[in-house]
């Protein structure tokens, strides 16, 4: 019980830490895209 427990706790961090990343990666997507709009105008 203890091990599952500790197991589903790894796999949970492991989407918070994922989830974390692809919102940076969509930000500095989103970022790029207006500075290079911005530089284009």
């Amino acid at each position: 019980m203890i091990i599952y427990r500790k197991q589903v706790r790894s796999n949970v961090d492991q989407v918070i830490i994922c989830s974390f990343i692809f919102m940076r990666f969509v930000y500095a997507v989103k970022y790029a895209l207006v500075v290079h709009f911005l530089y284009h105008i």
